[in-house]
């Protein structure tokens, strides 16, 4: 309880002393109105009181007197308006903040310290304290080491103590630590601004900025999010970089076996170029198609003695893989078995010859996509996903996410973590609206 009541102290006492320097310079502009040439006149006018009228001088040195308390207390006000009103501008109320202050004597917070003295043992308690208070987050210091690992593991019963979402706690070498309790990624919306040739955008990331993919640098793709995540605003956003670049592009082919609902509206754009796919028997033709096509291509790199293919990719984009495993119980079963084998196939070997897989399904488990399929789609797209097991069969552990220190069942729409052989990152996509491709629409 004495630390509790240390802390009000400590904060009152600093409110004061800001308090007594605003009321200084208040003071001095209404003595200088008012037509006194210094403070010190007031009390040598109250020292005339005995050669005059003892009353007269009492009344006005104690009217006096209520004005500059009066001042004080409006500058008191003023310190602490203005403390409030900074706080709401980096993203917390006064009594978060009160709480912050408190916070390590709340949940012992603090570096145990034994030292002898004679005979006897003096143990000490070093409380972690505030060092930096800065816009989204708040650094907690201690001279003689800090528990970074015990700030994580109570990390929900802050964020409960806090009544505010805790997005990482940061370990800053070696004794401070940082809660960044801000957004890091604020939601924005796609223009055309972020066109870029021969590039798809995927969104902000947290530590690398604007992403760019080069056409030829796009591996497979896995994404991964629960109905509502903003999957396919995510899927539009690709499509349409696509578009944009579709003159350097050989095929797109959109298969949506819920009755082509997602992607018909594509085709309209270039019916040569842009295919969709919306039946199961349609799609085997397909794989055994891509099959050739890669095999093709495969013999001219060795006869070029080149490793990946130059030319223009062939991109396919599958919506929600688990109706494919649905639907193609309807044909039969010779049929079931090579198709299968034919996304297997492609997926473990087209990519180096410029066929690149976007597939999206709602959850990674192994009854909504086999994990043969799920392990050759070098690239992780995790969006909102609440299951625990959904999350760990996309990015093969918790290591990702401890890592960001991100919550991915909290995730807001269209926030996701980009997890590929090059970028891991904390990645907010844009909102981009449905139809958006229509700016590609000839006349």
């Amino acid at each position: 309880m004495k630390d509790y009541i240390k802390v009000i102290t400590l904060t009152i006492i600093k409110y004061f002393f800001i308090s007594v320097a605003l009321w200084f310079l208040f003071a001095t502009i209404y003595t200088i109105a008012i037509g006194y040439n210094s403070f010190l006149t007031l009390f040598n006018n109250f020292s005339l009181y005995k050669l005059h009228n003892y009353l007269f001088y009492k009344a006005q040195l104690q009217n006096q007197i209520n004005v500059y308390f009066g001042i004080f207390l409006i500058s008191f006000l003023i310190v602490v308006v203005l403390h409030i009103l900074l706080l709401k501008k980096k993203g917390l109320s006064y009594s978060q903040y009160i709480k912050f202050k408190l916070l390590p004597y709340f949940f012992n917070l603090y570096k145990k310290k034994e030292k002898q003295k004679n005979e006897n043992k003096i143990i000490k308690y070093e409380f972690d304290f505030i060092e930096k208070f800065r816009n989204g987050e708040i650094i907690f210091k201690n001279y003689a080491g800090i528990d970074y690992k015990k700030y994580n593991d109570i990390k929900e019963q802050l964020e409960h103590f806090l009544n505010l979402q805790i997005y990482k706690i940061d370990k800053i070498f070696p004794n401070k630590v940082a809660i960044k309790f801000k957004d890091p990624l604020e939601k924005f919306e796609f223009n055309q601004n972020y066109f870029k040739k021969d590039y798809i955008y995927f969104g902000k990331g947290f530590n690398s900025g604007d992403i760019y993919i080069h056409l030829k640098d796009l591996t497979h793709y896995l994404i991964v999010g629960q109905s509502g995540s903003g999957k396919s605003v995510f899927q539009n956003l690709l499509i349409n970089n696509i578009l944009y670049n579709l003159e350097n592009v050989e095929k797109l082919y959109l298969v949506d076996l819920k009755a082509g609902v997602e992607f018909t509206q594509y085709q309209k754009i270039d019916k040569e170029k842009i295919e969709v796919i919306s039946d199961i028997s349609q799609l085997l033709p397909l794989t055994n198609k891509l099959i050739t096509i890669m095999n093709d291509r495969y013999k001219r790199m060795i006869e070029k003695d080149i490793k990946n293919w130059g030319g223009k990719p062939i991109i396919i984009f599958i919506d929600e893989y688990a109706s494919i495993k649905d639907q193609a119980q309807n044909l039969e079963k010779n049929e079931n078995k090579e198709l299968n084998n034919n996304i297997r196939t492609l997926l473990a070997k087209a990519r180096a010859s410029g066929i690149k897989f976007f597939i999206a399904t709602q959850k990674a488990t192994s009854d909504s996509i086999d994990t043969t399929v799920r392990e050759n789609l070098q690239t992780k797209i995790l969006l909102r996903t609440v299951s625990k097991d959904a999350q760990r069969a996309v990015l093969g552990g918790k290591e990702i996410i401890e890592e960001l220190g991100v919550d991915p069942a909290k995730f807001e729409k269209g926030r996701y973590i980009f997890f590929g052989e090059i970028i891991q990152d904390l990645v907010q996509s844009p909102f981009i609206p449905d139809d958006f491709y229509k700016i590609f629409l000839k006349g």
